[in-house]
C-alpha cells in the first residue's frame, strides 16, 4: 500500500472518528437536557400539586372545624379519591399517588400500574427525585410529605418522560442524518481536497525515487502558483545540478581510470615484453643446446599467456555488465573444469587442490562466467600458497535457497589495508605480475548472476573466499 493510500486512509478514519465523536457528545449534551428539562417539568408539577393538596387540605380542614369534627376523616377521603388525583393529574400534565406506609392506597395510574408502582417504591426517601420505568414508560418522580394527613403519609409525583423522549428521538435522528450527510458530503471533498495537494507530492515523491535509480527525466513540474510550485522548481534546478555535477564526476571517473589502466597495462606489458625480447635473443643464438632452446621458447610461451590473460581481463572487465546465459549444470563438473584449467598453468603442478561439494547437485547459471570466476580465485590462491605445501580447497553447496562456492587456500592471508578495496580494480598487493582486475572480475560476474563475492575470513593459514548465486526465478 503506498503512502498516499495509507495518508488518505488515515484522514477518513479520522473524520469518521470526530463525526463519530460528535454525534455522541451532542446525544450525551441532549440525554443531559432531557434529564434537566424532566426535572424542571417535575417541580413545576409536584409544586403545582403540592399548592393544590393544601388548598385542599386547608379547605377541609377548615370544614372539619366546623363541624368540630375531631379526626382528619375528611382529608383522608379526599386524598383516597383516584377521581379527584385523575383530575389533578390532568389539570397538571402528571400523575399523583398517596403512598401509606409504602403502599399505593390511590392514584391517577391504572390498577395494574400500581401494582407496579407499588414493588419499585422499596424505602424511597421524600424529596428525592427516582426514574421509574412501568409498563415499558419512563417516569421522573418524587414524594411529598401530606403533614395534615399524619405521619407514614405521603404524596407522589410523577411525569412521564415520553414528551421529552420524543422530542431527543427526534433531535437524534436529525443529528445523525446530518452527521451521515456531512460525511458522504465531505468525504469526496475532502478526497478532492486531498488530491490538490496530495498529487503533486506523489509526483513529487516518484521523481525523487526515478533520481534514485537514475532517471533524471521524470515529468515533475507543477503549476499551483504556491509554495509546492517553488518546492518543485527547487527539486528541478537540484535534479539538473546533480545531473551535471554526475556528468562531470563520471568523465572524471573515466579519466582517472583510463590513466590508472594504462599505468598498470604500460608496466605489466613492458615487463612481459621485456622477457620475450629476451628470451628471443637468446632463442637466435647459433651456440645454444637445444635444451636451452627449449627453456627459452617455453619463457616466452608464458609470458605470451600472461599478455593473453591480461588482454582477457581487460576485455571482461570493459564489456560492462551483461546478462548471464544460465543453463542447467552441475556445479561439480564447473569446479572441475576451473581447477583443470589452474593446474595446467606452469608453476602450479605441485599444489594440492580438493573438491568437496554434492556431485549431484544441479543448478541454473552461466558456466563459463562462473569458470572464469573460479579460475580468478584459484589463480589468487595458487599464488600466495607456499610452492611445496600449497593447499588450496573448493567447497559448493547449497544453502537457503543460494548455491555457495568457497575457495579456502594456506596461504598468509589477505594485508589489513586493502580488505576494504579487495574487490575494486587495480587493486593489488604483494605480486610480481597482476593487474588487480581479478577479484573486480569476480564480483562482477556474482552480481550479473544477482549473488555477490566476500572475503569470508582471512588469518595466517587460512583465507576464505565465498561466493552466492541465487537460485533464477
Amino acid at each position: 500500500m503506498t503512502t498516499r493510500a495509507k495518508y488518505m486512509i488515515v484522514k477518513l478514519l479520522i473524520a469518521a472518528g470526530l463525526t463519530t465523536g460528535v454525534i455522541f457528545a451532542l446525544r450525551y449534551y441532549i440525554a443531559r437536557q432531557a434529564k434537566t428539562e424532566i426535572n424542571v417539568a417535575l417541580n413545576r408539577a409536584a409544586e403545582q400539586v403540592r399548592t393544590a393538596i393544601a388548598a385542599q387540605e386547608q379547605l377541609l380542614q377548615t370544614t372539619a372545624e366546623t363541624q368540630h369534627a375531631s379526626e382528619p376523616s375528611a382529608i383522608l377521603t379526599s386524598l383516597r379519591d383516584s377521581n379527584w388525583l385523575q383530575r389533578t393529574g390532568e389539570l397538571y400534565a402528571c400523575d399523583v399517588s398517596v403512598i401509606e406506609r409504602g403502599r399505593v392506597v390511590a392514584s391517577s395510574l391504572s390498577n395494574s400500574e400500581r401494582d407496579v408502582l407499588e414493588q419499585k417504591l422499596g424505602n424511597s426517601p421524600s424529596g428525592e427525585i427516582l426514574t421509574i420505568a412501568i409498563g415499558g414508560k419512563r417516569y421522573q418522580a418524587t414524594s411529598l410529605p401530606s403533614l395534615t394527613a399524619g405521619p407514614g403519609w405521603s404524596i407522589m409525583v410523577m411525569k412521564s418522560w415520553d414528551e421529552v423522549e420524543a422530542r431527543q428521538q427526534k433531535l437524534s435522528w436529525i443529528l445523525t442524518f446530518l452527521a451521515v450527510a456531512a460525511t458522504l458530503i465531505g468525504f469526496p471533498l475532502v478526497l478532492q481536497v486531498s488530491d490538490t495537494f496530495g498529487r503533486p507530492l506523489s509526483n513529487l515523491v516518484g521523481a525523487v525515487r526515478a533520481l534514485e535509480a537514475g532517471d533524471y527525466n521524470y515529468p515533475v513540474m507543477a503549476h499551483s502558483h504556491d509554495e509546492l510550485e517553488e518546492v518543485t522548481q527547487a527539486f528541478e534546478h537540484m535534479r539538473a545540478s546533480l545531473q551535471k555535477s554526475q556528468k562531470q564526476l563520471l568523465q572524471k571517473e573515466r579519466l582517472a581510470t583510463i590513466g590508472e589502466m594504462a599505468s598498470s597495462i604500460s608496466h605489466d606489458l613492458r615487463h612481459t615484453l621485456t622477457t620475450v625480447v629476451a628470451n628471443a635473443e637468446f632463442l637466435a643464438e647459433e651456440k645454444n643446446s637445444e635444451e636451452n632452446k627449449a627453456a627459452f621458447y617455453q619463457e616466452i610461451r608464458v609470458a605470451v599467456e600472461q599478455m593473453n590473460d591480461l588482454i582477457e581481463s581487460l576485455l571482461e572487465f570493459s564489456r560492462g555488465r551483461e546478462r548471464p546465459r544460465p543453463v542447467q549444470v552441475h556445479p561439480a563438473d564447473v569446479v572441475e573444469r576451473a581447477i583443470r584449467i589452474v593446474k595446467a598453468k606452469s608453476g602450479y603442478q605441485h599444489i594440492q587442490f580438493t573438491e568437496v561439494g554434492p556431485e549431484g547437485l544441479e543448478w541454473e547459471i552461466d558456466p563459463m562466467k562462473v569458470e572464469r570466476a573460479l579460475v580468478n580465485l584459484l589463480v589468487n590462491a595458487c599464488e600466495v600458497v607456499p610452492p611445496e605445501t600449497g593447499r588450496v580447497e573448493v567447497l559448493w553447496g547449497q544453502r537457503d535457497g543460494t548455491l555457495e562456492f568457497r575457495v579456502v587456500d594456506n596461504g598468509p592471508g589477505v594485508v589489513e589495508e586493502i580488505r576494504n578495496e579487495l574487490f575494486q580494480p587495480f587493486v593489488s598487493h604483494g605480486k610480481a605480475a597482476g593487474t588487480g582486475l581479478g577479484l573486480a572480475i569476480v564480483r562482477k560476474i556474482c552480481e550479473e548472476h544477482g549473488g555477490s563475492a566476500v572475503l569470508e575470513n582471512s588469518q595466517p593459514g587460512r583465507t576464505v573466499f565465498c561466493l552466492t548465486l541465487p537460485q533464477r526465478d
